[in-house]
């Protein structure tokens, strides 16, 4: 793994001294060109969103070869600040503001070459609800808890169909929520890092991953 990561941080021209690996990058993660491009567009409007670090001849990110697997190395300027892990009424209007400034900017975002898939994270829960309803299938639970169980899934289920939308409006980042905020000393927000992915979704959704 330090090969690998020696080969790919080569492109930078970055001494080995001041470098600190803190831990792998999630496998299968994103990495494609246009999420790149909107990363950009979000620090170009002021949102303090995780900085890029372009390699030479300002290219995203780099490719390397390992294992007869090609994958893209992508590196960020480090955020200095902290994680709150509380939350109170100050803070939540705070990260209300960030999400709302967020919404309004990524409405602008225009693309020349493609666009973001409009799908929203429902689909994503309905094939989770559909494992449970498998796995319990399979699995000994009592008539009691049993009963409980369908009635949490079918609860579930009534929500999501209900929080269905057409009108895809909004570019959010899958991920937003309060472990993914980088504060200073005076509660402000400095940093936003960390993604699943990024794409088009209504509000509502958005707002949701605030509260998840």
């Amino acid at each position: 793994m330090y090969q690998l990561l020696k080969k790919a941080l080569e492109p930078y021209s970055l001494g080995n001294e001041s470098l600190f690996i803190e831990k792998e990058l999630h496998k299968g993660s994103w990495n494609s060109d246009l999420q790149t491009s909107f990363c950009r567009f979000l620090v170009n409007n002021q949102i303090p969103f995780m900085q890029l670090l372009p390699a030479l001849e300002d290219i995203p990110f780099t490719t390397i070869e390992w294992e007869n697997g090609i994958y893209r190395f992508i590196l960020f300027e480090w955020i200095e600040g902290q994680h709150l892990t509380h939350c109170d009424e100050y803070i939540a209007e705070e990260f209300g503001k960030m999400a709302r400034k967020i919404h309004d900017i990524s409405s602008l975002y225009k693309s020349k070459s493609s666009v973001f898939p409009k799908k929203s994270q429902l689909v994503g829960y309905s094939q989770f609800v559909d494992n449970l309803r498998n796995k319990l299938k399979s699995t000994y639970i009592s008539l009691k808890n049993l009963k409980m169980f369908d009635e949490y899934l079918e609860t579930t289920e009534y929500h999501i169909e209900n929080a269905r939308t057409k009108h895809y409006d909004f570019i959010i980042q899958s991920d937003l929520n309060p472990l993914n905020i980088i504060w200073d000393k005076s509660k402000k927000i400095k940093g936003i890092v960390d993604f699943e992915s990024i794409g088009y979704s209504d509000r509502i959704e958005g707002l949701a991953w605030l509260i998840k």
